[in-house]
């Protein structure tokens, strides 16, 4: 498939904070007996504290920036979820809305998610079965990294080789 018809913008970003990893495998010591697997955690402002404040302010702040709305606009945090994938666990097929941006830190394990052409129902109706006709694409990613897409992106997480552990907020723009 053609992806490039409708492109989307990805961005990526990298956060390396031994600070988060202690935070989030605190939440998950403390809940993984109470979340069925695999292990998706929404998160309230109790939970989250001044992670966010302290450390992914300056990440969603120059992404504003970089979308060229820095001096119009201001991000709003509408969610936050806590994700552990352990070695063969995957996320099935989803969307993030109603949010604007989904931004999604890799804080261990590097297994990408698949992300979906956004026509690709429609597209796919004349998929001749070619390799070219790919619908989704992964990209690479490493500890520490920071994806931000759009919010109505469908994604999905294939099964993951090993542990997995995501953090992932909402966002949403509001006028200054």
């Amino acid at each position: 498939m053609i992806d490039t018809i409708f492109s989307c913008p990805i961005r990526k970003y990298n956060i390396n904070d031994s600070d988060i990893t202690d935070w989030a495998y605190l939440i998950y010591n403390r809940e993984f007996e109470n979340v069925p697997s695999p292990f998706k955690k929404i998160l309230d402002d109790k939970e989250i504290g001044g992670i966010l404040e302290d450390t992914y302010t300056e990440t969603i702040e120059t992404f504003v920036k970089d979308i060229g709305l820095g001096k119009t606009h201001v991000a709003l945090i509408q969610g936050a979820i806590l994700c552990v994938l352990e070695k063969g666990e995957s996320l099935s097929l989803c969307n993030t809305l109603p949010s604007h941006y989904t931004f999604t830190h890799y804080i261990e394990g590097n297994s990408p998610d698949a992300f979906y052409h956004p026509a690709r129902q429609l597209l796919e109706v004349f998929n001749p079965g070619l390799d070219e006709w790919s619908s989704a694409v992964s990209l690479y990613t490493n500890e520490g990294d920071v994806i931000v897409h759009p919010s109505y992106l469908d994604y999905l997480t294939p099964p993951v080789d090993n542990r997995r552990i995501t953090f992932t907020t909402l966002v949403e723009l509001a006028l200054k």
